[in-house]
């Protein structure tokens, strides 16, 4: 099968009288038996190019495929591939992708210190300083990401009795909510009625 040309391996695909997971396994076979006297290869990742060939023997399938669907390509150590090393046949460059692979883990993991949920303790107060709070020593860890994730709120009723309930039940952990930091209505002196808007004069 190897010493097919492209066109009569898209006419054999075409034709169901192989599948791309055939052919793919039969050069990964070939480089598995000679490379070792050719040293052509830098890398190479035989699951995921099976699992692309059976990709793409399901979209042939399902009559999706392009006019290379199905091809098994082998790239040049000169394009940055996700997961594989990239050193241009270079020294210098042979740990490129270690380092850049590191830099996209932090990049996707980014997410993770901008969530209240999931920000790392020691990362609480840096997150909070992005809006402009800062934390008492002792307030748990806890408490400062409930504080986080009520932030929009805090900051919408902020001067509001509403806003004002709002901050006792996150800084005592639902206890205003809860009951337990309910305090007492001052008696209002005789007369005077506490809900009114007039002031004595």
């Amino acid at each position: 099968m190897h010493n097919k040309s492209v066109a009569q391996l898209i006419k054999g695909l075409r034709e169901r009288q192989f599948s791309s997971v055939e052919v793919t396994r039969t050069y990964l076979d070939r480089i598995a038996a000679l490379d070792c006297h050719y040293n052509s290869f830098i890398s190479v990742d035989a699951e995921q190019a099976l699992a692309a060939a059976a990709a793409a023997d399901k979209s042939l399938a399902a009559g999706n495929g392009t006019a290379l669907t199905g091809i098994p390509i082998a790239h040049k150590d000169i394009f940055c591939t996700d997961g594989m090393r990239t050193s241009c046949g270079s020294r210098m460059l042979a740990n490129f992708e270690g380092v850049m692979t590191t830099l996209e883990d932090r990049v996707a993991a980014a997410h993770v210190f901008t969530d209240p949920a999931t920000v790392p303790e020691p990362h609480l107060d840096w997150l909070g300083g992005w809006i402009g709070v800062a934390f008492d020593p002792v307030l748990p860890a806890a408490r400062r990401r409930d504080w986080l994730a009520d932030a929009p709120r805090l900051a919408r009723w902020h001067g509001t009795r509403r806003g004002l309930a709002l901050a006792l039940d996150v800084a005592t952990g639902g206890g205003v909510r809860g009951g337990s930091g309910e305090r007492r209505r001052p008696t209002a002196p005789a007369g005077l009625n506490p809900t009114s808007s007039r002031r004595l004069r």
